[in-house]
């Protein structure tokens, strides 16, 4: 019972925060660097005291394995601001169901880095997982739809690589350091990399980011956020199965589809976006079971 709850919380708070970083990325189309970093901010001023459940953070983990939190951290960091240009582009239900690529591009990532097999069932599941994406953005829209969807998979393909590197670079922390030490330094890492990235590209935009009619927006996306990563967490400790984390974490993409539909009224394709997102959850519990 207590880890249903911990797996639907994880997918609830990750739909929300989905459907808030697509609202964020309508009204702030240019500061996805400034959004992302402050988000980054917020998420690590809510979570870090919660690390401690998790063991002691250790100082000699960051001396020995720096360069690699550095890695991790720049690539998530722009990982980030990229998916705040995919929902810029795509609607919430679509740009979730997209980024199910950045799973597959981390298997493959995961077989050619760490030397970690890919036998038929991984790729059975990528296979149904990338149909499921193809599914759904097959089909017929106007010529200006159909640039922002070309521009949402581009900058997927592009997010994908980021995500790639950064979750094997933290796959790899996590066998050499304990899961306080990994999720303290990792999030002061990001932290670290979102603001150099935030003022050395775009620091005007921060005027418009910190209006005050954007502060509970933000507020809002980085408690989601916060929440989101900590169910995550926990439903690793309570599920003791990072895959089965994974497989479950996979329906929030039909999480987003009906709330999406709900809540910013975009319900176009609805019952497409519905197919597909089962679909795809399907592929990545294959990929992972």
């Amino acid at each position: 019972m207590l880890a249903a709850a911990v797996v639907l919380s994880q997918n609830i708070f990750g739909a929300f925060y989905a459907l808030l970083s697509r609202r964020l990325a309508v009204i702030l189309p240019r500061a996805q660097l400034q959004v992302s970093a402050v988000l980054y901010i917020i998420s690590a001023l809510i979570t870090l005291p919660f690390v401690w459940y998790f063991g002691d953070v250790s100082v000699a983990d960051l001396k020995q394995y720096w360069p690699y939190f550095l890695i991790a951290g720049g690539f998530t960091a722009l990982n980030g601001a990229v998916a705040l240009l995919i929902f810029r582009f795509m609607d919430a239900a679509m740009g979730t169901l997209l980024m199910t690529i950045h799973t597959v591009m981390a298997v493959v990532a995961a077989m050619y880095v760490l030397n970690e097999r890919m036998g038929p069932q991984e790729l059975l599941g990528a296979a149904i997982t990338l149909g499921a994406v193809v599914y759904a953005l097959s089909v017929h829209v106007g010529r200006r739809e159909r640039r922002n969807w070309t521009l949402g998979i581009l900058f997927t393909l592009l997010g994908a690589m980021l995500f790639s590197i950064s979750v094997t670079t933290e796959k790899y922390l996590l066998g050499e350091v304990g899961i306080a030490s990994y999720l303290a330094w990792g999030w002061a890492a990001q932290c670290l990399c979102a603001l150099v990235l935030s003022f050395c590209f775009g620091a005007r935009q921060y005027r418009k980011v910190f209006a005050r009619q954007h502060v509970f927006l933000l507020w809002s996306a980085g408690l989601t956020r916060s929440l989101m990563g900590l169910f995550f967490a926990l439903s690793i400790v309570t599920l003791k199965s990072l895959c089965i984390a994974v497989v479950l974490a996979g329906l929030r993409p039909l999480f987003v589809s009906f709330l999406g539909a709900w809540l910013l009224r975009e319900r176009k394709f609805l019952h497409r976006k519905v197919i597909a997102s089962i679909t795809a959850a399907i592929g990545v519990a294959i990929m992972f079971w």
